[in-house]
């Protein structure tokens, strides 16, 4: 009977064992294999080094400013105009208006039904629904 052929891992060595190289699938010895980087053994001729940008990590980018405030809160004023604290329907302002007292347009006003005359409780100067008890 004809023996197989002698590789280059067929001899003894005391402490050594046989294996295959995960790469290329030739017999070797277990203490002329390198551990790859990605956790297998392989020959000396297809052992290579990790890519050194594997181990490239970011800055973290802080994109918080250093202080902060909330806006403040909007403060609305109540300002009473003289069409607001009439009692005219429409025309009058919650807080502003006092009941009984007459309308008295002004001149950017949109209605103009009651005037200064108007208001008077004389019979010929008074419109009705203007005119207030007591104004002469």
């Amino acid at each position: 009977m004809a023996q197989p052929p002698k590789g280059r891992a067929d001899y003894l060595n005391l402490g050594d064992y046989n294996t295959v190289c995960f790469e290329c699938g030739r017999k070797r010895k277990a203490s002329t294999l390198k551990r790859h980087w990605q956790g297998y053994y392989v020959c000396p001729e297809h052992w290579e080094a990790r890519h050194p940008q594997d181990f490239v990590r970011g800055l973290p980018d802080i994109q918080t400013p250093p202080w902060a405030q909330p806006m403040p809160v909007d403060q609305f004023v109540n300002t009473c105009t003289v069409d607001g604290s009439s009692a005219m329907p429409g025309v009058a302002m919650p807080g502003c208006m006092i009941p009984g007292r007459p309308f008295y347009p002004s001149s950017d006003s949109v209605y103009s039904f009651c005037t200064m005359d108007s208001v008077r409780s004389r019979a010929d100067f008074a419109t009705a629904g203007c005119a207030t008890v007591g104004i002469m």
